[in-house]
């Protein structure tokens, strides 16, 4: 009878010791489980925040307006490229300006320079047509109207 009981005592054992390794097999495995859905929810999160900053690194270049909306742990990221995309934008005006401003400079010296210009063609042509003047005077006098024709 003690024989009998002690094998069922043993029996019990080896029982509940596959019962644990089961138990702790289904443990591990639950647990790898998880962390991959949170790596995967957490990756599936950054992502989202990670695309539209890209989409605004590649508009800069392009002069597009661009505003990322500053949220969630990358939001100082996005903070930059909001003020870089500001700055671009008024170099972008101030440059603008800076050309238009030559252009106009330009279009008034260019004025400037023309009006005495023609008046000097005017005496130097009446001077190269002129009789009373020297063969020598009248060569200075053309060469006066071609250079100012230049």
């Amino acid at each position: 009878m003690v024989l009998l009981e002690f094998n069922i005592t043993i029996v019990k054992s080896l029982f509940l010791l596959s019962n644990y390794f089961i138990l702790f097999l289904f443990f591990i495995l639950s647990n790898i489980f998880l962390i991959f859905l949170i790596y995967f929810i957490a990756n599936t999160n950054l992502l989202r925040s990670v695309n539209p900053i890209i989409d605004g690194i590649e508009s800069l270049p392009y002069k597009k307006d661009v505003h990322v909306k500053e949220r969630g742990s990358l939001s100082e990221i996005a903070s930059c490229i909001n003020k870089t995309s500001e700055v671009i934008n008024q170099k972008d005006y101030a440059l603008r300006k800076k050309d238009e401003a030559r252009a106009n400079w330009i279009a008034g010296v260019s004025h400037d320079i023309r009006t005495p210009l023609s008046i000097i063609l005017g005496y130097a042509s009446k001077l190269e047509n002129n009789n009373d003047l020297s063969d020598d005077l009248k060569k200075h006098a053309e060469i006066i109207r071609i250079q100012s024709l230049k």
